[in-house]
């Protein structure tokens, strides 16, 4: 949380996160519930998931959607209805006294409570430029983990 680079990574995965629930769920109907997210620990990862009873064809759109991304297919538009968007679910989530208090116990473990009361207008100071840059110094690889039938994961990833 206290890299410079967090606010744009975090708008980054939203964006993934987004184009994979709209192209695997509303697009090609092959998930319920597809998307992407940061886990925050010592160490964040993002991990990128589906369930699908056609798994060939969705990793296929998965890759798709992160090439799409990785060439900055989404606009200065985008960016601005997801800053509002984040904007508004961080308001939502102050409603509660017990989420306040974890969120800012979590900004001080992580570098500076700080962090936490600035987190809005760190958030509508990210570019488009700024995205593009965590990608690349962010994502370089992943890891296909694959729980279900076996023949169909060796269809999948040949």
């Amino acid at each position: 949380m206290n890299n410079p680079d967090y606010h744009s990574f975090r708008l980054l995965i939203n964006i993934l996160s987004g184009n994979l629930n709209y192209e695997l769920r509303t697009k090609r109907g092959l998930s319920y519930s597809p998307g992407a997210e940061v886990v925050e620990q010592q160490i964040p990862y993002m991990s990128m998931y589906v369930s699908t009873t056609q798994p060939k064809q969705a990793y296929k759109a998965m890759v798709e959607v992160y090439a799409n991304i990785r060439a900055g297919h989404y606009s200065e538009d985008h960016l601005i209805g997801l800053k509002k968007s984040h904007r508004d679910r961080f308001y939502r989530h102050q409603e509660s006294a017990s989420s306040i208090v974890s969120d800012l116990g979590n900004a001080e473990i992580f570098g500076d409570y700080k962090m936490y009361e600035n987190m809005v207008e760190a958030f509508n100071k990210v570019k488009l430029q700024d995205i593009a840059s965590s990608f690349n110094k962010y994502l370089k690889g992943a890891i296909w983990i694959y729980v279900g039938d076996e023949q169909l994961a060796k269809e999948t990833f040949k």
